[in-house]
């Protein structure tokens, strides 16, 4: 895999059961292909997904990496060893693959990393391209923070990014995928009158049953046209059944609803929002559903008129500032290519560097 984005070296996880208490956090993806078994932790196993991942309950945390020494993810450090599994997209890799800005989905037990699970929420080739944004099997990914200017259509890539509640993909990291013809997108879908979408994608009244499910996309090349080769749910967390999980989204709350851009929730669930409208939820799992919101929300530590950048003087002692294509260290090769913003679009801004966690 070729890097369009960030860092190296010592990653990933073992995650922090920390934030609210029992209420850690998770996000997931299918189980990888030699079928590894989650064990208590966080996430969710899949039901129905492409490979069925059998866990049990525990807690996850899903979100951006924002740093090594441990993995931090959500401001929260997370511990793993050598024999830690990592894979990126279901394929086993080692954890010297794992980058900032990168989207973990991780299981823990006892706050260590069972199995670190790296996400992207689209793969394939771009369709169409713009100074920040473009757009990839009808998804559209905000690249605001992001260099582009080395992209042109036609070239595969892979984009690790948060939803926002509209459905945009809000990028923190892009990597080319050359030799492959894999082609994904994973999201959870929601209705619009009798239909169902994810993203700008309509999948059809016949998959309703996904409606509020954490799914997975996969296509196919017929005649040049990519087209829906399987539908499938999958875990929130891989490996965990029952739980609970915090993760990182965008969202508003509006007319007695909670829109997040992992799903809608019901009346009486709230949230409290960063100014840019990011929060870290911690959710119950079951499944690959999403069944509650607690403790309403947690805006992120930089919560201020510009959030989501480093600090004046670089960041703080042990926080590794991200290499290549970085949404907040700034490009090696220029500065990010950035567009003016319509109303009410979502900020797409890379968590700032984590705090020392209270005891």
């Amino acid at each position: 895999m070729t890097s369009l984005a960030l860092t190296r070296r010592q990653l990933l996880l073992g995650v922090a059961v920390h934030l609210f208490g029992s209420g850690a956090v998770a996000a997931g993806q299918w189980s990888a292909p030699d079928g590894d078994q989650g064990i208590g932790g966080s996430g969710i196993s899949v039901s129905g997904g492409e490979q069925d991942d059998h866990g049990i309950g525990g807690t996850g945390i899903v979100g951006t990496i924002q740093g090594f020494g441990s993995i931090i993810v959500n401001d929260v450090h997370i511990p793993f060893n050598d024999d830690t599994p990592v894979r990126i997209d279901g394929k086993r890799v080692s954890a010297k693959e794992m980058k900032v800005g990168h989207i973990a989905r991780v299981l823990t037990e006892n706050g260590v990393a069972q199995r670190i699970d790296i996400t992207s929420e689209v793969l394939g080739p771009i369709e169409l391209i713009g100074k920040s944004k473009l757009s990839i099997l009808q998804q559209t990914v905000d690249t605001t923070e992001i260099d582009t200017s080395r992209l042109k259509v036609g070239d595969r890539i892979a984009v690790f990014g948060i939803r926002a509640a509209d459905g945009t993909i809000i990028a923190r990291l892009i990597e080319r995928r050359v030799g492959t013809n894999q082609m994904h997108i994973r999201g959870v879908p929601g209705r619009t009158g009798k239909n169902i979408l994810i993203g700008g994608l309509s999948l059809g009244a016949q998959y309703r049953y996904f409606a509020g499910r954490q799914t997975l996309v996969t296509f196919k090349t017929v005649r040049n046209q990519q087209v829906i080769s399987k539908v499938s749910s999958e875990s929130l967390v891989p490996g965990l059944e029952q739980g609970t999980a915090e993760v990182e989204t965008y969202g508003t709350n509006s007319n007695g609803s909670l829109k997040l851009g992992i799903g809608i929730f019901g009346p009486g669930a709230r949230m409290r929002f960063g100014l840019d409208g990011r929060t870290f939820a911690t959710v119950s799992v079951r499944s690959d559903r999403m069944t509650a919101i607690h403790n309403g929300g947690r805006p992120p530590h930089d919560s201020h008129p510009r959030g989501g950048h480093m600090r004046p003087g670089g960041p703080p002692s042990g926080f590794r500032r991200p290499e290549g294509f970085a949404p907040n260290g700034g490009p090696p090769f220029g500065g990010p290519h950035g567009m003016e913003r319509g109303p009410g679009r979502m900020p797409g801004r890379m968590p700032g560097p984590p705090p020392g966690r209270p005891r």
